[in-house]
């Protein structure tokens, strides 16, 4: 059964997504649901050549796109051409801060669903008319559960970020301009945020990026 919004206009909305199979499914859904699809595509590539045919007033889209242009920067230059745009960010990152490599990074206006967490489509038609309602305004992410993960601060992250990368303590102080003795202690204080127990027979960096990697929404191995 079609669902038909009476009473709000349904803006023109494009999809980016790079999994097809989820990208069709749910052009599909929000259709049936009642929203208008102007455009679909599975890169930022595609994305960017339909955007200015299209003119969409709300994009959804995934951070990882697996092309040179993600999510993120994908978003920025479409406000940059249209300021008012509602962007959605639809993603498998479990806590937003993992997403967004600095503030500045931060679209001025957005909303943020995970994947994990959307069990209808009314969820992301929703989100589609919030994101029309705040785009002339900054809308932050959704509040993160009380996980373990809250506790992180945006420097836990980054640290974490520099040890999946496979950088030693000597590189990393370097980047981020500290002492390597404090280097180890920000680890050591990281350990304890990510609850990993002290023990000489694990490495401990190898569980570092299993969870930085968990938090990314991306498959641990």
């Amino acid at each position: 059964m079609k669902h038909i919004n009476a009473v709000r206009p349904t803006p023109r909305v494009m999809l980016v997504e790079n999994d097809r199979a989820l990208l069709t499914m749910l052009a599909n859904s929000l259709a049936q649901f009642g929203q208008n699809i102007a455009a679909i595509a599975s890169n930022a590539s595609d994305a960017l050549k339909l955007f200015s045919k299209i003119n969409p007033e709300v994009v959804i889209l995934d951070i990882d796109l697996g092309d040179s242009i993600d999510g993120i920067e994908l978003a920025n230059i479409l406000q940059r051409s249209n300021p008012n745009i509602g962007i959605v960010f639809l993603t498998s990152f479990t806590d937003h801060r993992f997403a967004f490599i600095s503030k500045r990074d931060i679209p001025k206006n957005y909303i943020y669903l995970r994947k994990q967490e959307i069990n209808n489509v009314k969820m992301v038609s929703d989100a589609i008319f919030e994101a029309v309602a705040n785009s002339k305004k900054y809308s932050p992410a959704r509040p993160i559960e009380k996980n373990y993960y809250s506790k992180l601060s945006d420097r836990d992250i980054e640290l974490m970020r520099h040890i999946s990368k496979g950088y030693s303590n000597v590189k990393i102080a370097k980047i981020l301009k500290i002492e390597i003795k404090s280097c180890e202690n920000a680890i050591s204080r990281l350990l304890k945020k990510l609850e990993i127990p002290p023990d000489k027979e694990v490495n401990q960096r190898v569980l570092i990026t299993q969870k930085y990697f968990e938090l990314s929404g991306k498959e641990v191995i």
